[in-house]
């Protein structure tokens, strides 16, 4: 590993644990007024579960668009999930791969973080809802501060997506929530709002990544790949179907 990190360069993330694919460049640096992270690039785009082919690809072509060389990057972030079992597993393959080629930290946070990030001008409750399949939701409620600083008021969960906010709004005891993300839009609980709100950002992943990593004092190191898995794979549940072992959530 490198024997510094410096407080001032370039980074990347990639969030591929949905059907969209996002990569993310943005540049970062420590002022007296406090961290500024600028963007620099973004992609989007609906792929179902097919990354892996192209990951890299747009990667390069970001670095390239800007004539930015790859050994300027200080750092790489990626979704660590919830989310789709591959998708969740490709992307931090992919940026922990690429963290390793250029001995650089890797950092990875949590992807219902990074979607209520997409209300942080709005003080005030959100549930950040990701679609687990099977009639579940993948889900957290933040509360978002008047700072734009967002609170963990109810930790991820897998649930039954009418349980699930029902449960929230008796936490929320009168107060507006606003629900979001492909969970939310699913199963007909979106607040009504710009499309934009409910798709996942590989800005807002690197934008709470550089924020940790910079907390941590740009730890060289990084972070261990640690995703975050709320449920057993489709696989997995399927196979115990068969098998007459029962369904079974994790």
């Amino acid at each position: 590993m490198m024997e510094s990190v410096p407080s001032d360069g370039l980074a990347v993330a990639i969030d591929c644990g949905g059907e969209y694919l996002s990569v993310a460049l943005a540049s970062y640096r420590e002022t007296q007024s406090g961290l500024e992270i600028v963007p620099i690039d973004s992609f989007l785009e609906h792929r179902g579960h097919r990354h892996a082919d192209i990951v890299l690809g747009e990667l390069a072509a970001m670095l390239a668009r800007h004539d930015l060389p790859k050994d300027m990057l200080r750092m790489v972030a990626a979704g660590r999930g919830p989310g789709g079992f591959t998708g969740v597993r490709v992307g931090l393959a992919t940026a922990q791969g690429v963290a390793m080629g250029l001995d650089i930290p890797f950092w990875g946070v949590c992807s219902l973080e990074t979607i209520a990030l997409n209300l942080r001008h709005e003080p005030g409750l959100v549930a950040a809802l990701i679609d687990a399949k099977r009639g579940q939701v993948y889900a957290a409620l933040f509360e978002v501060g008047k700072n734009r600083e967002l609170r963990c008021v109810s930790e991820p969960e897998v649930a039954d997506p009418d349980a699930l906010a029902a449960k929230y709004t008796e936490r929320a005891a009168g107060r507006q929530i606003h629900f979001i993300g492909s969970g939310a839009l699913a199963y007909e609980l979106a607040t009504d709002l710009d499309e934009a709100v409910h798709q996942p950002s590989a800005l807002s992943t690197l934008d709470l990544a550089i924020r940790q990593w910079a907390s941590s004092g740009f730890l060289e190191a990084g972070m261990s790949v640690d995703p975050i898995y709320l449920r057993r794979s489709d696989a997995e549940i399927d196979y115990e179907r068969r098998h007459g072992k029962g369904t079974g959530s994790g």
